[in-house]
């Protein structure tokens, strides 16, 4: 999260910025951060992570 908000320059403000984590918990809280202390309004999370992306959609990606 710090090294997110370190580089928040480099996060578009123009276009839809999808976080994502393996399940969906980190990227909820760094949305939240995004949204609410640097008031992005263009960031979407998504939803149960990498994890329920292997479940809905590829049940052979490997996650260690």
């Amino acid at each position: 999260m710090a090294e997110v908000c370190d580089r928040i320059d480099e996060i578009p403000v123009d276009q839809t910025v999808v976080i994502m984590c393996k399940s969906g918990r980190r990227a909820s809280a760094l949305a939240n951060l995004l949204v609410v202390d640097y008031n992005r309004k263009n960031i979407a999370v998504m939803e149960g992570g990498i994890e329920a992306w292997r479940d809905a959609v590829d049940s052979t990606l490997i996650l260690d």
